[in-house]
């Protein structure tokens, strides 16, 4: 992709995607962009919901990556 983004990682909840990018995922795949959903609940966000994104960070400390 034009911008270099190797990964992005979608913090949205699954209520919470009114406007999230339609076929988000399939989109960015098809460039090449790794995609990551963890969905958090930021009213009631977990250990499990901080774990699982700093794994990710982790494991794509190397990679220009987007988070939102």
């Amino acid at each position: 992709n034009e911008a270099g983004y190797k990964t992005v990682i979608n913090l949205a909840s699954k209520t919470k995607l009114e406007n999230a990018v339609i076929e988000e995922a399939a989109i960015l795949e098809e460039q090449g962009v790794e995609y990551i959903h963890i969905p958090v609940d930021f009213e009631n966000p977990t250990d499990h919901d901080y774990e699982h994104f700093v794994q990710h960070m982790s494991e794509n400390s190397e990679a220009q990556l987007w988070v939102h």
